[in-house]
């Protein structure tokens, strides 16, 4: 019996047939047509992964799917009619429209205090609470809405219910995280009731595939469907982190660290966030810069046609790189402000593009020593730190993670940890094994160079003092 796990990425649609007895997988993409990747149209990333199913089943019909399980991005959201048609584009986590409401939000310590200990997150545009309330500002009828993210949409056109999975839910800084509701006073702020929005129900409350759906994704009406869970907490489950001791670290187009706890972890400082997984709670950092930085610097400023093998050719511990502050995308973690922006500090006249490149790098990493520096005054010091996302393309940087970081890496030699994730709870749900129990494949470790370690910690010195300057 096989599971049908589908993700809707920020910039493509997935498949995946998985047999958790063989280990067995078998992967279909597709790319989204050319679209805004910040305000994404629904349908079309629907359709995409609807197509990206049929092919994948047309191709294997000989393999029986038992269940199908679904996994999106955190923090998304758009409103719907009443007959749940999207009435506006689905603003992605990288929406930055509620920018300056939540930072006057952020001038109150003892609301982002209050509103933290609440949701576990901390008053940022990211967060569906706040481009609610953008939304509303722009004349939006939020009480005439249904409101949901990208993930349970996608579940809805499946199953034809209105529900979020409690993890989900977490990452939209409307809910509780301890009680698990959706918080009243949250709902009061943006004129809403609790029928707005989808019900929270636990990871492995499945729906049966309506006809509809069957004919879409190619899997016999009737097949249980699992509710959308988040591509962090799925990730964290594909790394084999379910359990604490295990921390997740992705660095694709951004950045993430993720620990599971088995209580809520809540920072003093409020640098770090803590939502639920799907039978835990999840403690971690965020960051909007990981390899887009990169890629952004490459698609403005460099010619057309260099490889990524060719920029970073040259480049070692000792070039004399200036400072670059990844925050073109804005902050999330540690300081979650999103009106903070990158640059290049300390440019002098014989800096050319390979120390930018350079620079672009360190940066990157050093946002994310600053976040594992966060997660580690709450949490104890992880027995294995697996590393995954597109960074591992390139060995140099990867052995660059592990000098900043000051820790021994274990590369997964699993491209797709967050679609594995999801086979796994659909596995679980199916009574095939316990998901708590998977052990990912790991390529050879990468240990720090005690030598680059110190010249990154120069470096990082230099770096921290740039930040704390930018915020003044």
């Amino acid at each position: 019996m096989y599971v049908l796990a589908l993700e809707a990425s920020t910039t493509s649609a997935k498949a995946m047939l998985y047999h958790r007895d063989t280990g067995e997988t078998i992967v279909k993409t597709r790319n989204y047509p050319p679209m805004n990747s910040v305000e994404q149209d629904p349908n079309i990333v629907y359709d995409a992964l609807c197509e990206a199913s049929r092919d994948l089943m047309e191709q294997h019909s000989d393999k029986e799917v038992g269940i199908v399980a679904i996994g999106g991005t955190w923090h998304s959201v758009m409103l719907l009619d009443d007959d749940f048609w999207p009435t506006t584009p689905c603003y992605a986590w990288n929406f930055t429209g509620a920018s300056s409401i939540a930072q006057g939000h952020r001038t109150d310590s003892q609301y982002i205090d209050k509103y933290y200990r609440k949701t576990g997150g901390i008053p940022n545009a990211s967060f569906p609470f706040f481009k609610l309330q953008y939304l509303a500002s722009k004349g939006h009828k939020l009480w005439r809405s249904r409101i949901m993210g990208q993930g349970t949409f996608i579940f809805y056109r499946l199953t034809g219910e209105f529900a979020s999975s409690e993890s989900m839910a977490s990452g939209t800084g409307l809910l509780d995280i301890t009680s698990r509701a959706y918080d009243p006073a949250h709902l009061e702020v943006l004129g809403i009731s609790e029928d707005n929005l989808p019900r929270v129900v636990p990871w492995d409350e499945a729906a049966p595939l309506s006809a509809s759906g069957s004919k879409r994704i190619g899997v016999p009406e009737g097949t249980p469907v699992l509710p959308a869970e988040p591509d962090g907490s799925l990730n964290q489950v594909g790394s084999g982190g379910m359990e604490p001791g295990v921390m997740s670290m992705s660095v694709g187009t951004s950045g993430a660290l993720r620990l599971s706890s088995n209580e809520p972890k809540l920072d003093p400082r409020h640098n770090v966030w803590c939502y639920l997984g799907a039978e835990n709670w999840l403690s971690g950092a965020a960051t909007s810069g990981g390899t887009n930085v990169l890629d952004w610097y490459k698609e403005q400023h460099l010619p057309e046609g260099l490889s990524y093998k060719e920029m970073e050719k040259g480049i070692t511990p000792d070039i004399d790189s200036p400072v670059f502050l990844p925050f073109v995308f804005g902050e999330r973690s540690p300081g979650w402000d999103d009106t903070r922006r990158g640059g290049f500090v300390g440019l002098e006249p014989h800096h050319g593009w390979k120390h930018m490149v350079a620079a672009i790098r360190e940066g990157a990493l050093f946002n994310l020593k600053q976040s594992f520096q966060a997660l580690m005054r709450i949490n104890d010091e992880p027995e294995q730190i697996i590393l995954s996302g597109g960074i591992l393309h390139s060995p140099k940087w990867t052995q660059m993670a592990a000098d900043i970081l000051g820790r021994t890496l274990l590369p997964t030699e699993e491209a797709q940890n967050s679609l594995i994730g999801a086979a796994l709870l659909g596995a679980q749900a199916l009574g095939q094994g316990d998901a708590a129990d998977y052990t990912p494949p790991l390529l050879d470790p990468v240990t720090p160079n005690s030598q680059s370690v110190q010249k990154y910690l120069a470096k990082f010195g230099k770096y921290l003092d740039a930040y704390n300057k930018s915020g003044a």
